[in-house]
């Protein structure tokens, strides 16, 4: 059979049957038709033809019209039989290099040369279609990717798909690879994967589709972008849903559901209850249920597993009925509710606005065994996220702490320490109402309300909201509330409740912040005296007390001490604190030392560094060494206080320091910093200015001594 009979893959080759190509030789050797009598007289040409053509050829796919026999009519990619024309992509070099040898290899009919370029682009796409792989992974392309109906990989496809007479496992092959090439945690090769598959829908090769994606490939592409939904804050519409339940529909017309097995069935069930189908989910479901003897065939934990995404997908969609349903369904079939079933659970009926079945499903799963420590906090947390949702936004304090208590009680919900404490904590992170929790704290010991005894977690949390946030038992309604802090503090005591690290370091900090080195003192002897074991945030916070005392020396008594440390020496922190208190208190040559002892110890400076050091210069007025100091944080990328650029280049001027006050401005430069063009003009007229008043000086001196009249002692002269 000659060469003619082979089938041209090109866009109007149809769906006729593949046939396998003869070799070059042996298609030149039959004589019968006129393509291999062309294929003679090519490969007899000259080698610097054959490269000159080819070299033609790449100008073409490059999108510009060099006057050759195809020439460029629009800038979407395939090749046109009827006009003989190429519409070329705005393709790089490189690619168009391989778009036109693959061309020259076609007309030659040169299939293992084909191959090879193929298998060489597929092992490094990226360098071919010359993207960005942030943006082509970012979640801008991911929400994109619906409305643009081309990509420069989907081109690409469409053209090696047009070369004509090309063989179709050749691009199955090439599509193949792409799919396999990389790994779907990869956001670029995720995207890439997606176009891929939108290219599929479309080409001539949707017969062996299943070849370039196997239902393996899809339920890990499903998979990944399921996975990266959960990563996504979306308020309207999460891209990687959709792109999730397009591929579980693309994957189950390519494949049919007769072979898809559990991993793809669960896949699928997933992809559309994130994406609110639910009921087709279910459909899913019973259909895999009923295939005996397929290998969509489901029970045992997999049957678990479809009824936990169930229970999902109608929570989201808010179907109470359905729920019900589901778990009627599971008791009938004597399916054992897991750990995983409960959380859905939980948080399925929170969702539903249900907190009173949620109580109730943890309580069974706590009672039965189930829950493990993590799975607790987790129920927990989200019994407590549906209690608060109802919480009235314009009650404060006491009123909405009773508020709680009673809509507690009218949910069934019998609060313990842990309930208190994840409360307590919301109203002080999320309400920013110390008050209310506050009062809380004093009701959850009473006896109507469960008597509970409040534990170290919960007087850390209440202490935090006391010393960092805004509360009105303080004087001024700012600050730390010293006195309230204290109370707690005397109360853990007299209830044999030991404070930890946590609670001295809330305490020594909120004193320190707030100027009470006193109470900071104090509060770090108590903590030696009851032998609680301080941690680095402890010593850090004390040195910063000393550090704003002017005490270098008690500073860096505390450093000694946990450089020396069993649990590890000091940190970057802990280097700043020091370098900071010896700038403070004018040494700079100690704070120097601190400086290059935290280089030898590989800890790199960061801006708090520099800008202790800069300061500490422009207190000792020594202009060279802070400019030297801005130019070794600006070689490092590291940008400083903005008011210590403008001290420093008005203490170099002053001190007419202009040449290393130049060089400190070309690094300010380099690295962007703001202002510096007009910095460097107000150094050079300050420059001139100088250079203009030295040279009056002088020729006065002059005058003074050769007894000319002169304004050399002049006092309304500044020079003097």
């Amino acid at each position: 059979m000659g060469a003619a009979g082979l089938s041209t893959g090109g866009p109007s080759a149809g769906a006729r049957p593949l046939r396998r190509p003869f070799p070059p030789s042996r298609a030149t050797s039959t004589g019968t038709t006129s393509t291999s009598s062309t294929t003679s007289s090519f490969q007899a040409a000259p080698a610097s033809r054959r490269r000159e053509r080819v070299r033609l050829r790449s100008l073409v796919f490059e999108g510009r019209d060099w006057g050759v026999d195809r020439q460029v009519v629009s800038a979407r990619a395939s090749y046109t039989h009827a006009a003989d024309a190429w519409q070329s992509s705005s393709y790089n070099e490189k690619c168009s290099l391989l778009m036109a040898e693959m061309v020259e290899a076609a007309e030659l009919r040169q299939w293992d040369r084909v191959r090879g370029l193929l298998v060489k682009a597929a092992k490094d796409i990226d360098s071919y279609l010359d993207e960005d792989p942030i943006a082509v992974g970012s979640d801008v392309s991911f929400k994109t990717y619906a409305s643009q109906g081309r990509s420069k990989l989907e081109d690409l496809l469409r053209d090696v798909e047009a070369i004509p007479a090309l063989p179709k496992p050749l691009l199955v092959m090439f599509a193949r690879r792409l799919v396999v090439g990389g790994s779907c945690s990869s956001d670029a090769h995720l995207m890439h994967c997606l176009q891929i598959l939108r290219w599929l829908r479309a080409s001539t090769i949707q017969r062996q589709a299943e070849m370039v994606a196997t239902a393996k490939d899809y339920t890990r592409i499903v998979n990944a972008l399921l996975k990266k939904s959960k990563t996504l804050k979306a308020r309207d519409v999460n891209p990687y849903e959709q792109r999730a339940y397009e591929c579980w529909r693309d994957m189950r017309k390519v494949c049919g559901v007769a072979k898809l097995d559990g991993a793809a069935v669960r896949a699928g069930m997933n992809a559309c209850a994130t994406a609110r189908r639910t009921v087709e989910a279910l459909e899913v479901f019973e259909g895999a249920s009923s295939a005996s003897s397929s290998a969509a065939g489901i029970a045992g934990s997999d049957a678990t597993v479809c009824y936990n995404i169930l229970i999902k997908g109608f929570g989201l969609v808010g179907d109470l009925e359905g729920l019900e349903a589901v778990l009627s369904r599971m008791e009938a079939g004597a399916v054992r509710k897991t750990e995983s079933t409960y959380n859905t659970l939980v948080n399925a009926f929170v969702s539903l606005d249900r907190v009173d079945r949620a109580w109730q499903a943890m309580q069974e799963a706590l009672a039965s065994g189930s829950a493990g420590e993590e799975s607790k906090q987790y129920m927990y947390a989200t019994v407590l996220k549906g209690i608060v949702r109802r919480m009235n936004p314009n009650l404060k304090g006491m009123t909405q702490a009773l508020d709680l208590m009673n809509r507690m009680k009218a949910l069934g919900v019998v609060p313990d320490v842990y309930v208190y404490s994840q409360l307590i904590d919301h109203l002080i992170k999320k309400r920013n109402d110390v008050d209310a929790a506050d009062r809380l704290f004093q009701q959850m010991q009473r006896q109507e309300f469960g008597a509970v005894e409040p534990n170290v977690v919960v007087y850390n949390m209440l202490l935090r909201g006391l010393c960092n946030q805004n509360s009105g038992l303080s004087k001024n309604g700012a600050g730390w509330s010293k006195v309230r802090c204290l109370e707690l503090l005397k109360d853990m005591g007299s209830r044999g409740i030991k404070p930890n690290t946590s609670t001295f370091n809330t305490l020594i900090s909120a004193a320190v912040s707030n100027d009470d080195q006193r109470s900071a003192n104090k509060l770090f002897k108590l903590m030696v005296d009851l032998k609680v074991d301080p941690d680095r945030m402890t010593f850090t916070t004390i040195m910063k007390s000393f550090s704003d005392q002017r005490r270098p020396e008690e500073c860096a008594r505390i450093f000694e001490e946990l450089d020396a440390w069993a649990f590890g020496g000091a940190d970057k922190i802990a280097f700043n604190c020091l370098l900071g208190a010896h700038g403070k208190a004018g040494d700079l040559q100690q704070a120097e030392e601190v400086y290059n002892r935290m280089l030898k110890r590989g800890i790199q400076p960061d801006s708090v560094t520099f800008n202790s050091m800069v300061r500490a210069c422009c207190a000792l007025k020594d202009p060279r060494r802070a400019a030297l100091f801005v130019s070794r944080a600006c070689g490092r990328g590291i940008r400083i206080a903005p008011s210590l650029y403008d001290v420093t280049i008005k203490m170099c001027v002053a001190a007419e320091e202009f040449a290393d006050c130049k060089s400190m401005l070309r690094s300010m430069r380099q690295l962007g910093v703001e202002g510096t063009d007009l910095a460097e003009q107000f150094v050079e007229e300050r420059r001139v200015a100088s250079t203009k008043k030295g040279q009056n000086l002088a020729v006065e001196r002059v005058k003074f001594w050769v007894g000319l009249p002169n304004s050399y002692y002049n006092t309304d002269e500044d020079w003097r």
